[in-house]
């Protein structure tokens, strides 16, 4: 019963307080309370003398409650020393920094109370109970917590962590929080760089590829409008509103930009705006589509859109390449024509992000652009 009760009481405390130390003390109360209220109430009743079965019952009841839920405050402490343990260990001397899942999203750790069993575990907000970045922005080690392994493991997904790395960094906390000051801006760093989006953009970043994801709206790119989510179904305002940076090469500018392959037949069939207009016929069904292309002088495509497709038939799905970064967006059919005026405003907007601009992005994240 009283493991149940736990159960249910400690992840409460944790969405209404967000305080680890709190939750442990909560427990620790409980404890009190379970072992001494039953013991007060059958005082009340004289139950000792008039029900000695009962009492009995009471009195194990009582006993195995309290130390189940001390028992639970011992375990959730002694995590906290193993992670921290495990964390040194698994940086090998490099500076690392350390996230938990939080009630709104991922954080920082604060003190070493979030290292606790009570506190470390995943939620709506987060797949990983706890994740560990080390290595440096250019070619990091992402690693998570596995109750399982007891240890933290290599992750093969998962967003940037948004926190400084530190030599030392568990050694560095004490039972009291950090700042917790709420931040102004998503700081991280990333593909050999270091950026810092304000919080209005929704800014966050992904380690494989590594790629920028931010929010903005109207041809400016200020700050997006509407209710925006940072979890969960987005609304097609907020897909249209969508900006993906890649610090690395891909394989083609945008997934439906076409190149002659044995599946597509791609023609010039004028020119537009600047930019060569293409037919696309799809050699198995049939259907005839047309995009949008700028060259550089190596013949690379450097600029790519095609408007009324699917669900974005007033919008234009619009891709370009700038130092070997690529940034994909999308726009109304109508500025179709502002083509170029959008890339230098959008390009603008992404160099204001970087703190340190990436000396040498990787160089593929899977095949060359065509």
């Amino acid at each position: 019963m009283a493991l149940g009760f736990a159960a249910f009481l400690v992840p409460t405390v944790n969405r209404f307080l967000d305080s680890p130390l709190a939750t442990h003390a909560v427990v620790a109360v409980l404890a009190i309370v379970w072992f001494t209220l039953p013991a007060y109430a059958m005082r009340l009743a004289n139950a000792s003398v008039s029900m000695p079965a009962v009492a009995a019952r009471v009195s194990a009841l009582r006993w195995s409650g309290a130390l189940t839920l001390l028992v639970l405050v011992a375990w959730s402490t002694a995590v906290i020393h193993h992670a921290m343990a495990e964390a040194e260990s698994a940086a090998m001397g490099q500076p690392y920094c350390v996230e938990v899942a939080g009630n709104t999203g991922p954080h920082p750790v604060r003190s070493y109370f979030d290292l606790s069993g009570f506190y470390m575990h995943a939620n709506a907000s987060s797949l990983r109970h706890a994740s560990l970045v080390t290595g440096d922005s250019a070619d990091p080690r992402l690693l998570y917590w596995s109750y399982y392994s007891g240890r933290f493991v290599p992750e093969n997904m998962g967003d940037v962590l948004q926190c400084k790395l530190e030599s030392q960094y568990v050694r560095q906390l004490t039972w009291r929080s950090r700042d917790t000051t709420p931040p102004t801006t998503t700081e991280f760093g990333l593909g050999g760089g270091q950026w810092r989006i304000p919080l209005a953009y929704l800014g966050r970043g992904s380690y494989r590829p590594p790629e920028l994801h931010f929010f903005a709206s109207g041809n400016r790119f200020d700050p997006p409008t509407g209710r925006l989510v940072a979890h969960g179904p987005q609304s097609w305002e907020q897909i249209r509103q969508s900006i993906s940076v890649s610090l690395c090469k891909p394989a083609t500018l945008h997934g439906w930009h076409r190149t002659t392959d044995v599946n597509h037949e791609v023609k010039t069939v004028g020119s537009v705006l600047g930019l060569e207009k293409q037919s696309i016929r799809n050699r198995v069904k049939g259907s005839v589509g047309e995009q949008y292309v700028q060259r550089g002088i190596d013949g690379q495509t450097t600029t790519w859109m095609t408007c009324g497709v699917g669900e974005f038939w007033q919008y234009c799905e619009h891709a370009f390449v700038r130092e070997g970064v690529v940034i994909r967006f999308t726009h109304p059919q109508t500025e179709l024509a502002q083509w170029r005026r959008m890339e230098n405003a959008l390009w603008a907007r992404v160099k204001s992000f970087s703190v340190v601009w990436p000396v040498a992005p990787p160089a593929s994240c899977g095949g060359g652009y065509g």
